[in-house]
């Protein structure tokens, strides 16, 4: 056991974030350079700086400081889907910044980590203040900008979420081919198709109904009273027929709706699902009860399927059934309950610690909202798929966030543009966050090979800032135009003062020595 006191402690859990900010360095900006990384035996190229932190792996005591960085920014990217170099580079720069100061005798470190802290909401407010709507050429170029220009990226994400709306969600998944393929979806998508093959058209084909009424019933269905009361209930609706969502239907109530469809009694389709591996068998049926505002029957709710009764019954616009798919197209009346739905759905996808039930939350909460959309993205090989698919999820959450919360000046300009505020220079905590505030723009000049005393950059226009791109001064506001997210700068700016803060004020560390 290592037993680190003052500087030493410091300077310690410094060095790991210092270290991690130089290598992820290497990949920011648009001329950013691509690092392997050896992950299982295999090769990973990437210049995501995401992925980078995640892999790269520190020795000794510096692991500290590395996981306690890659632990804010892991939250950063998982809050905005952006923003990790970024706010690896300014913790890095606040503790370098800090340590700068250091003095046996004036070493305060609870003021410096309190005046850092009191003026965040100002630098905050600046940034709000300058910030921008997008357009949609500009979320093209946010898009463009997040995926290190390539267009392609660009233009099939911007395209997604446009496609998506407001409420939608846009998912990535592997692809077989070598390019970027999009699958939109409208209405709630469901993974199961028929209970049984007379109900389809005969030879396979989906089965369309317009207007259906629907039960949804959370009971496993067999004799013919289990389907007797729901039958009559539903014909009195004549031409509507009846759609039955339920966990298992068999022996006589199968019978039964096969008869009565046959004949065109009721013309009747049951859909079924039950799978203890997938989302519980509520849960599904639920979702269907949002979107056709029906009642979900069950004895764990306290009803009796075999006394149904009419209002239970909902309805939906269009319910197209398959083999192993269904589709539900639901009235504009039932917003509301939707509405619910989806909002209970998105809280569970944030308070959820499993990144599947995570992704599927949020899939589902999009379906039922009337916006799912896939990017499958592939490539000639595994790893150019991977960085391919890095670049579609970076340019996906810049652009989300972007529609979220507005635009501010890009390059490093918005956050170098507050760090000219006078009032940063009254005390050292306010010089040490000015500093770091420098960093990005720093970085990216340095990889440009310009240097970035020599920037002359005007002190009233935020807008008018150096251009890695063109290597010279602009105005941002002119295509090409040169943007970020103003989320994604908060959420960075405020997990780099935490984490910086945290180590700052960090007098003793005590620790294991791995070599």
């Amino acid at each position: 056991m290592k037993v680190l006191e003052g500087k030493r402690a410091l300077v310690t859990l410094t060095r790991g974030m210092t270290e991690l900010s130089r290598l992820v360095a290497t990949t920011y900006g648009p001329n950013g350079s691509k690092v392997a990384v050896s992950k299982n035996g295999r090769v990973l190229v990437t210049t995501d700086g995401s992925a980078l932190a995640h892999e790269v792996r520190f020795r000794d005591l510096h692991r500290l400081g590395a996981s306690l960085v890659r632990g804010a920014s892991t939250k950063v990217d998982r809050a905005s889907g952006d923003g990790t170099s970024t706010t690896i580079l300014l913790t890095g720069a606040l503790l370098e910044a800090a340590l700068d100061h250091y003095s046996p005798r004036t070493w305060n470190p609870v003021a410096i980590a309190r005046d850092i802290q009191s003026y965040l909401p100002a630098v905050e407010g600046l940034l709000t203040d300058m910030s921008c709507s997008p357009d949609e050429s500009l979320l093209e170029r946010v898009a463009e900008m997040a995926s290190h220009g390539d267009k392609v990226v660009s233009e099939h994400v911007v395209n997604a979420v446009i496609r998506v709306g407001e409420n939608g969600t846009v998912l990535i998944r592997a692809g077989d081919g070598v390019g970027i393929e999009m699958d939109h979806r409208e209405g709630l998508v469901l993974d199961v198709g028929w209970a049984a093959h007379a109900m389809g058209k005969g030879d396979g084909t989906p089965r369309e109904m317009e207007g259906p009424m629907v039960a949804v019933v959370n009971h496993p269905l067999s004799s013919f009273e289990d389907v007797r009361a729901i039958m009559e209930e539903a014909s009195q609706w004549p031409g509507r027929g009846l759609v039955l969502f339920c966990p298992k239907l068999t022996g006589d109530a199968l019978t039964t709706l096969i008869l009565n469809d046959a004949k065109g009694v009721l013309p009747c389709i049951a859909v079924t699902y039950y799978s203890p591996s997938q989302y519980d068998t509520l849960d599904w049926l639920d979702d269907v009860a949002a979107v056709t505002n029906a009642h979900t029957v069950g004895a764990v709710r306290g009803d009796n399927h075999q006394e149904f009764k009419s209002e239970w019954l909902g309805s939906a616009r269009r319910i197209t059934v398959g083999r192993d798919k269904t589709e539900i197209h639901a009235y504009p009346d039932a917003g509301e309950r939707v509405s619910a739905r989806v909002a209970e759905l998105h809280h569970r996808a944030v308070v959820t610690t499993s990144d599947y039930d995570h992704d599927r939350y949020r899939e589902r909460g999009a379906a039922m909202a009337g916006g799912l959309c896939t990017l499958k993205v592939g490539g000639y090989t595994t790893s150019e798929a991977q960085d391919r698919r890095s670049r579609v999820e970076d340019a996906l959450h810049a652009v989300q966030e972007a529609l979220r919360t507005g635009l501010v000046p890009g390059a490093g300009r918005a956050l170098h543009f507050v760090s000219t505020m006078p009032e940063l220079q009254e005390t050292i905590g306010g010089r040490v966050l000015a500093r770091a505030l420098e960093e990005p723009l720093r970085v990216l000049s340095a990889r440009s090979n310009t240097s970035f005393p020599t920037l002359d950059l005007p002190s009233d226009d935020p807008w008018v800032g150096w251009c890695p791109v063109r290597q010279r001064v602009a105005d941002f506001r002119e295509p090409p135009a040169v943007v970020d997210p103003l989320g994604v700068v908060l959420a960075s700016l405020r997990a780099a003062v935490s984490v910086a803060v945290t180590t700052i004020t960090t007098e003793v560390v005590l620790a294991k020595s791995k070599t």
